[in-house]
Order: structure tokens, then sequence, then C-alpha cells
């Protein structure tokens, strides 16, 4: 077999994982699909040749975003979570 070891493949995708991650954790917010102005599927150059017509945003608040128009990544929840348990293990080993 030629071409890349495994070993590095692996080291390559886990570099690939963390690196999505971090941007995920800086980046935690997008814009809500339910309401901008696409809808779900969207306003782009591929929902308009699938025959897609973008609606007007929506009125009133979204079930999702509750009216900001922003709702959380999904990973960005999880690095979240592994950011505060880093630092709550961190300063409790700091003072004890």
């Amino acid at each position: 077999m030629t071409g890349v070891p495994i070993l590095e493949r692996v080291l390559i995708a886990v570099g690939l994982i963390a690196g999505y991650l971090t941007w995920a954790h800086h980046h935690a917010y997008r814009e809500c699909r339910w309401c901008r102005r696409g809808g779900l599927i969207g306003g782009g150059a591929a929902a308009r040749l699938a025959g897609h017509e973008p609606r007007a945003r929506r009125r009133g608040r979204c079930w999702r975003c509750r009216g900001k128009r922003l709702t959380r990544r999904w990973a960005a929840w999880a690095t979240h979570k592994l950011a505060v348990s880093l630092r709550e293990a961190l300063d409790e080993r700091r003072y004890r």
C-alpha cells in the first residue's frame, strides 16, 4: 500500500477534528435556519437550481431561536462543556 501511513492519517484526522472543535468553540452561534431568508433549505445556488424559492423572513418569535435569529452549533455545546470542566479541574487542582 503506497501513500500516507496509517498513523499519519490518524494524526491528520485528530488534528482536523481538534481544529473543527476549536473553530466551533469560538464561532458558537450561527444564523437560525428557520428564520433566515431562504428558509430551512436556504437561499443558496444549489437550492435555487433545485427549484426552491426563498421566502420572506419569519415574523414573530421562532421556536428555535426565540426571536434572537441565532442558534448554537451542535459542536459548540460540547466544546463549551469541555472548556468549563477543564477550567474547573484546573482551578480545583490549583487551589488544593
